[in-house]
């Protein structure tokens, strides 16, 4: 396997949208949006859009959901091509020493595209966060991710978050900034990723 800092390099913006559609007690439903744009941000090579449902369970630590995400991504000259992909997905969230909290969430996907065979893959992502009380940060946060294909039993890209921050505002507007590393496997391509997530 091509070694990560040997990989091929590209620059990323993505932004995200996350919307509360309704909620009742423990329910929540909402809709996804992300626009990812390659190197000045001229050039956009994949939209991914769908609802999302999440249930916080009766173990304050487990909470479930899923979703359907629609993936308009780049396909060479021939503009951009659709997958589909449902998923499921369970989050285990514990509280630490202080002001910090951990997560885990793992994630089940399993992608269908026109003229190519469907396959799934699996995603699991510990995220460690600090809130604080005063100041224009509200939480700083970082986290790792590995997808796995278990068709060739192998993991495909990891995703490294060492820096994420969500800003303190008023009202129901969430902004939060961050830094991702992404290396793809497949053709050893490293990701750099100035990420913006707007939740409203």
């Amino acid at each position: 396997m091509p070694w990560p800092l040997w990989a091929t390099d590209d620059g990323h913006a993505w932004l995200i949208t996350t919307t509360k559609l309704y909620q009742k007690d423990r329910l929540k439903l909402g809709f996804y949006y992300d626009q990812r744009m390659r190197n000045d941000g001229s050039r956009v090579f994949g939209y991914f859009y769908g609802p999302t449902v999440s249930y916080q369970t009766n173990l304050s630590w487990l909470q479930v959901g899923g979703g359907l995400k629609f993936m308009q991504v780049k396909s060479g000259d021939s503009g951009f091509a659709l997958v589909r992909r449902p998923e499921v997905e369970f989050s285990l969230q514990f509280k630490m020493a202080g002001a910090w909290r951990y997560s885990h969430r793992n994630r089940y996907e399993y992608l269908s595209r026109k003229g190519r065979e469907d396959n799934d893959r699996f995603r699991s992502r510990p995220r460690f966060t600090r809130s604080f009380k005063r100041g224009p940060v509200a939480k700083f946060y970082a986290d790792t991710e590995w997808f796995y294909r278990p068709d060739d039993g192998r993991f495909e890209r990891n995703r490294l978050v060492p820096v994420g921050i969500t800003w303190r505002t008023k009202g129901r507007v969430g902004i939060s900034s961050f830094y991702m590393w992404e290396h793809i496997r497949g053709g050893s391509r490293n990701n750099h990723i100035l990420g913006t997530s707007l939740s409203f």
